[in-house]
């Protein structure tokens, strides 16, 4: 038992040396061997252990009496005992609720840098039963992968690998004596069911070793999510680009992928955006990929936290289901810089020192000064507005140009135009008005420079 815990916590790289690790301590028999082994584990690696115990006071004398075995065993093992009065709501959900709250108390610790590593005493028993929990409840590879032996935030779990059956012999072996939680009997909770009722019933009626075979694919699926993880966070910029606070999607090339990999594309974008994994299910990750294979440019969808709107080739998923609305009118008094949505805007008088054209990039975009009069003012675009190209007769409306260059709806919203009392003088993208770009002649120009948060960029 000893060699193949160690042998788990090597092959899965749970604890580096000196790692001053959190037990959490029920009194059951898992979390009391789990702590048990790892205090005759700790002094060749330099560990350092902390039992942590939570107690929910929802069953009252035996709840207390839990507590104070669990501070026996750390008194016993000449470990530091911690202890966490967290009392479960009643109600359907209690047992998740409390899982909940353990795990509230445990990343408390972690982000705090009070340890390093929390160890949880699951066994290869509660992995079968979470991997059939999940299966009955429709879950995907993601689910079906379902307890990792280390997670990012720092949840280990040494008893992965071992069984119930073989804690207990251990136990019994040791002279060791646990708690028993007598909550773990009761039907109203489905796992208990599943533990109780399901499982030995498939043990005598379809397969003795369900148990390992459920284990064994969960680390099947597991080690396909964790490839596909690396794929998509080494490939994903192909698809997936921030953008206006959300994240901007190449729905067309999306819709061309093969469906597991668009399928898994849609969920990192989903889980980017809003991390709550119930926006995840299938139903959802296949809205948005409808989504992505409409021919209807100006369609969307409302997701549980999100929204998505499609413009062209390209699909918005931004939080929340409200637009901010577009910036006000600005006036504008060279020199000055002013925040218009998100972007900065500077302006500058200059001489025009033999500049002979207008460039819109990281130098700026230069306007023939001598021509302004009256006020300029900085505002989003409106319906109506007209702007005539350089050396053309006639103004074209900024609608028929946005479509012309495919510029998305939601870029359209606060698209900012400079205007003085005769109309628009420059304009996003298009650049000066027909007269009012500066050349060689042009003695006094405006700089016009746009900057992001990032530092000045050019438009596309």
């Amino acid at each position: 038992m000893l060699n193949r815990v160690a042998g788990t916590i090597t092959r899965h790289h749970l604890f580096p040396p000196g790692c001053r690790i959190g037990v959490a301590v029920s009194g059951g028999a898992d979390s009391t061997c789990l702590l048990a082994l790892l205090a005759e584990l700790a002094p060749a690696h330099g560990w350092a252990l902390t039992v942590l115990h939570v107690n929910h006071n929802w069953r009252g004398a035996e709840s207390a009496a839990d507590e104070k075995f669990a501070g026996e065993l750390a008194r016993a093992h000449g470990v530091p005992f911690l202890c966490r009065q967290a009392p479960a709501p009643d109600g359907h959900c209690r047992e998740e609720a409390a899982r909940e709250l353990r795990r509230g108390f445990f990343r408390h610790l972690l982000t705090t840098g009070q340890v390093d590593r929390v160890a949880l005493g699951h066994t290869r028993d509660d992995q079968a039963e979470t991997v059939l929990f999940r299966l009955l409840r429709g879950a995907g590879p993601t689910g079906i992968a379902a307890m990792s032996p280390l997670t990012a935030e720092g949840f280990a779990r040494p008893l992965l690998e071992s069984t119930r059956q073989e804690i207990e012999a251990w136990l019994s072996s040791r002279g060791l004596t646990w708690r028993e939680d007598h909550s773990n009997q009761t039907p109203d909770f489905a796992r208990n069911r599943i533990r109780a009722s399901l499982l030995p019933q498939l043990r005598r009626e379809w397969n003795p070793a369900v148990d390992q075979a459920l284990a064994r694919l969960a680390t099947l699926t597991r080690d396909e999510e964790e490839w596909w993880g690396q794929y998509l966070y080494d490939h994903a910029s192909q698809w997936l680009s921030p953008s206006r606070g959300g994240l901007l999607l190449d729905a067309a090339a999306i819709a061309s992928l093969p469906r597991a990999l668009a399928r898994r594309v849609a969920r990192r974008a989903i889980a980017t955006v809003h991390q709550d994994p119930r926006g995840l299910d299938f139903a959802r990750v296949e809205q948005l990929l409808e989504l992505c294979a409409t021919p209807r440019g100006g369609a969307s969808i409302r997701l549980p936290g999100l929204t998505a709107r499609r413009s062209f080739h390209q699909i918005l998923l931004t939080p929340g289901t409200r637009s901010a609305p577009p910036p006000g009118p600005q006036a504008v008094t060279p020199p000055c810089q002013l925040q218009f949505g998100d972007t900065a805007f500077r302006f500058r008088q200059d001489t025009g020192g033999g500049i002979r054209e207008c460039r819109y990039n990281e130098t700026g975009c230069f306007l023939d000064w001598d021509r302004v009069r009256g006020s300029l003012e900085l505002r989003p675009w409106r319906a109506g507005d007209s702007w005539r190209r350089p050396g053309r007769q006639d103004a074209e409306p900024l609608s028929a140009l946005f479509q012309r260059a495919r510029v998305p709806s939601w870029d359209r919203v606060d698209w900012p135009v400079l205007t003085v009392e005769s109309g628009i003088v420059w304009t996003r993208r298009f650049g000066p008005a027909h007269g009012w770009e500066a050349g060689e002649k042009s003695r006094s120009v405006l700089e016009v420079i746009e900057i992001a948060e990032s530092g000045p960029f050019e438009r596309t």
